[in-house]
C-alpha cells in the first residue's frame, strides 16, 4: 500500500509538472513601449496700445516690454478724460481665457483708490467663455477721467491695471479597454 502511495504521488507531481510545462509553452507576453511628447507654450502679451479720443486728454502709450503697458495720461480740466485701447495677441501656442482682472495703485497689490481720477474697465466676460485661441488678438478699452465734482485745480493718479489670463482647454479623460475581436 505504501509504494502504490509513492507512486500516486510521484505521478501526480509528474502530471503536474507537465501541466505546467505545456502551460509555459503555450502561453506568452506582449510588450508595448512607446514614447509620448509634449510641448506647448503659453503666452499672452500686448502689442499696441493707442489712444481713442484726442479731442479730450491725451495720453503717451508705450510698452516697456510684451506684459507691460505704460499709459502717460494728461486732463486738462475736471470732467475732462480718454479711452486708452490694448491691443492682447495670444503668441502662445495653448488657447487662453480672461479670468480675471485687477486694478492697484501702482506698483502694489493695493486696490486702485483716488478721490479724483476715476478708471473704469468695460464688464469683462470672466467666465472663461471669451477664449482667446493661438494667434487671435482682442482689444480692451479702459477709461480714464477726471471727476467732473472735483473742487482741485490738478489731480494725479498712478495705477497698474493687471490682466489675468490662464490656460483654456479642456483635460483629456481618455480611458482603457479591452475587447475580443471575432
Amino acid at each position: 500500500m505504501k509504494n502504490k502511495s509513492r507512486v500516486l504521488i510521484v505521478a501526480l507531481i509528474v502530471v503536474l509538472l507537465a501541466l505546467a510545462i505545456a502551460y509555459a509553452s503555450f502561453s506568452g507576453v506582449l510588450n508595448i513601449s512607446g514614447k509620448a511628447n509634449a510641448s506647448g507654450n503659453f503666452e499672452v502679451v500686448f502689442t499696441n496700445g493707442v489712444v481713442s479720443t484726442s479731442e479730450h486728454g491725451t495720453a503717451v502709450v508705450t510698452a516697456t516690454d510684451a506684459t507691460k503697458m505704460t499709459a502717460d495720461i494728461k486732463l486738462s480740466y475736471p470732467g475732462d478724460g480718454c479711452y486708452v485701447t490694448a491691443t492682447i495677441k495670444n503668441n502662445g501656442t495653448v488657447p487662453a481665457k480672461l479670468v480675471g482682472f485687477n486694478i492697484y495703485n501702482k506698483g502694489t497689490t493695493t486696490v486702485f483708490s483716488n478721490d479724483d481720477i476715476e478708471v473704469l474697465i468695460p464688464d469683462i466676460d470672466t467666465t472663461g467663455n471669451e477664449v482667446l485661441q493661438a494667434g487671435e488678438s482682442c482689444t480692451i478699452t479702459f477709461t480714464v477721467k477726471w471727476k467732473k465734482e472735483s473742487t482741485k485745480e490738478s489731480a494725479t493718479a498712478e495705477f497698474d491695471i493687471e490682466l489675468d489670463y490662464e490656460q483654456s482647454t479642456d483635460e483629456f479623460t481618455g480611458s482603457a479597454s479591452y475587447g475580443k475581436n471575432d
